[in-house]
């Protein structure tokens, strides 16, 4: 592009002055041309760009698959060959012990999501418990300072407590629910 603007100053430079309008409608049409020959270089250096670009990529990716193909296939053979080695070295009750983990792992998985899920139930019934707990005593210790008249703190201790055991009690009818389905 500097190039091209170091060969126009000097093209530029070779026209004859101008001295009257003929001259001047001459060298503006001179380099109207000009111009419009640059567009028209610059046209065809971009469209030569962008195709050069598209083959890079698409070479590129072409040598990407090849190489992570070549990769799955070594990595696929190691692996054959491990199995067929163990399978050399292995008895009849590994053989019974990797079928049984086989069908465990594939055929039963689902006994054990049900037995997570139960266990994550009960953590999250021993945090609510906890939490139910604290705000008991946060809203017992309130409400021996000023039995009057209910402070703000005992009111939204009482409302979180309220809160609370509404959560507790809606979650146990979804655990019910999900139990009679299942």
């Amino acid at each position: 592009m500097i190039e091209r603007m170091r060969a126009k100053r000097a093209w530029e430079a070779t026209l004859p002055p101008v001295n009257d309008l003929s001259q001047f409608d001459k060298r503006m049409r001179m380099m109207k041309e000009m111009e419009a020959k640059e567009q028209v270089v610059q046209v065809h250096q971009d469209t030569v760009d962008m195709y050069l670009e598209d083959t890079i990529l698409e070479n590129l990716q072409v040598v990407v698959d090849k190489q992570a193909r070549e990769e799955i296939q070594k990595k696929a053979k190691k692996l054959n060959d491990v199995v067929i080695a163990m399978e050399e070295s292995r008895d009849s009750l590994q053989s019974e012990e990797i079928t049984s983990e086989m069908i465990y792992g594939f055929l039963i998985p689902e006994p054990e999501k049900i037995i997570i899920q139960q266990k994550g139930l009960l953590k999250q019934q021993k945090h609510l418990q906890a939490a139910r707990r604290i705000i008991e005593e946060a809203a017992a210790s309130s409400s021996r300072i000023s039995p009057q008249e209910p402070s703000e703190q005992s009111v939204s201790v009482t409302k979180a407590a309220n809160q609370v055991q509404e959560d507790t009690a809606s979650q146990q009818v979804q655990e019910k629910q999900l139990d009679q389905t299942d």
